[in-house]
């Protein structure tokens, strides 16, 4: 792909506009190529135009496209402005009104997205000085355009010319979606979402809050999305799991307590612990102690030997570092590993580093 096509695209426009009108209405049954201009608003508040290739079916799909992958890409970026044309045989570019050949049609192909590697192709176009967007010029330097706005009282107001749209009720938003202004959401992508959130809902085992956190959302925006589809009755085919039982109370807590207590004292056993009690019965719990970490040293250390030693075999020049690094531990875990084992193994002589044998040749 080469930018003399993107620039050429950039000049040309679509020979018959009336037809781009049918085309952006329409839904095809396989993928076309769209040519989407749109603006990305950034957090400081800048602003860059970009022109880019999509793959879809119908025109409001290849903007969702373009909307997720970019939210994918960078989630702090807010695109607006987004105007997109589609690709067809009588389609021409440049001042010269050329019709796309074959190999333009390969350029295409290759540069539009989704693509295997799953990477958005962006051609920046420049903006012109003293424009604050990419279709007319407005600003502190033009006084023409100073004049024309302000607010104006009566019907003729900016605000009541330019209205994007009105207020829906809650029962007619299920088929619409809010994109400046309320929508036809796209039957495919509507059905996409509610899979998505049937899915996180499975996976979560019907709890909302791990489902929410399943689509990176908050939990009262997935109860928001459950009224985008009122087909479906949530609370009886996906139920929510029922809470868990409250802890007892601090005076329950304690009423048990002494009731175990009575009835160990009344079963004519001596329980360990405490000065009261007999002097053998305490050396008792301290062997049976004793005895406990000793097994559980033993375990270890016939666990982590072989783990050890593997490791420095493998690492070069017996390096404590890369051998820690091989079982995903901290070399300070690693060493005092080492150190638990030293009666029964000569870490320095059975794997030297070149530190030691310096050492001992100095």
């Amino acid at each position: 792909m080469t930018y003399a096509l993107f620039f050429a695209i950039l000049l040309g426009m679509p020979k018959k506009t009336i037809n781009q009108k049918r085309f952006r209405k329409e839904r095809f049954t396989f993928a076309q190529y769209w040519n989407l201009n749109y603006t990305e608003k950034y957090r400081d508040g800048s602003e860059a135009d970009f022109k880019v290739f999509i793959r879809a079916k119908s025109y409001i799909l290849a903007k969702e496209i373009l909307r997720i992958k970019l939210k994918e890409d960078d989630p702090t970026i807010k695109i607006k402005s987004v105007q997109g044309f589609m690709f067809h045989k009588d389609y021409t570019t440049g001042p010269q009104r050329k019709r796309i050949g074959i190999k333009e049609w390969g350029q295409i192909r290759s540069a539009s997205f989704p693509n295997e590697n799953n990477v958005l192709f962006k051609l920046e176009v420049p903006r012109k000085d003293g424009y604050t967007n990419r279709f007319n010029q407005s600003g502190k330097d033009n006084l023409e355009h100073i004049r024309s706005i302000g607010f104006k009282k009566g019907e003729n107001n900016w605000s009541r010319l330019h209205r994007k749209g009105v207020v829906l009720p809650e029962a007619d938003r299920s088929k619409k979606i809010y994109r400046g202004k309320w929508i036809d959401w796209d039957p495919d992508l509507r059905k996409t979402e509610k899979d998505r959130v049937i899915n996180a809902l499975t996976k979560a085992g019907n709890n909302r809050s791990k489902a929410a956190e399943l689509l990176n959302i908050g939990r009262n925006t997935l109860y928001k999305l459950f009224k985008k589809f009122p087909e479906i009755d949530f609370n009886k085919e996906y139920p929510a799991p029922k809470p868990v039982a409250p802890t007892n109370s601090h005076e329950q807590a304690v009423a048990n307590g002494k009731k175990a207590w009575d009835t160990v004292l009344s079963s004519g056993k001596k329980p360990f612990g405490g000065k009261s009690f007999l002097p053998e019965v305490n050396i008792k719990r301290a062997e049976a102690v004793k005895n406990f970490y000793e097994n559980k040293r033993a375990k270890r250390d016939e666990i982590m030997e072989p783990l050890l030693r593997k490791a420095l075999s493998m690492s070069p020049g017996h390096s404590r570092v890369e051998a820690a690094k091989s079982l995903e531990m901290p070399v300070s875990t690693f060493r005092k590993q080492m150190h638990y084992l030293r009666e029964k193994v000569d870490w320095a002589k059975e794997y030297p580093t070149k530190y030691y044998n310096e050492k001992r040749r100095s």
